[in-house]
């Protein structure tokens, strides 16, 4: 485990450094039924345009794009790279450290998310 001192130094080299740089990669996420009726039920949500029959065509909530983006970032950061004091290191150091404080979505111009359709998804830090 790390020391105080170095995961403060850790956390502002990445607060200096990661603000508006691309993480390399694409993740690819296949939508599927199931997984948008469980998740949109583990909410409580009960409306059939979420969780009704398969036949009749629903869509994914508004909040299923939290699983895709953890999806996305859990395929795409552990492999990410950086240069830090002159050394190439891993962006993520220990996998088991991550706090995920939360994101951001912009809904305007959304299409609905389906079962069947293919995602892809790629990440730039904020």
């Amino acid at each position: 485990m790390s020391s105080i001192e170095e995961m403060k130094k850790n956390a502002e080299f990445l607060t200096e450094n990661l603000p508006g740089k691309d993480l390399p990669g694409i993740a690819k996420i296949s939508v599927r039924y199931r997984s948008l009726v469980n998740f949109a039920k583990c909410f409580g949500i009960t409306d059939p345009k979420y969780v009704g029959p398969e036949e009749e065509g629903i869509v994914a909530c508004h909040a299923y794009a939290n699983a895709y983006t953890i999806k996305s970032l859990y395929t795409l950061a552990p492999g990410a790279k950086l240069v830090q004091d002159g050394k190439e290191r891993m962006l993520i150091k220990n996998p088991r450290m991550i706090l995920h404080a939360g994101n951001k979505y912009n809904w305007e111009g959304c299409v609905d998310v389906k079962p069947g359709d293919k995602l892809t998804g790629t990440a730039k830090w904020g």
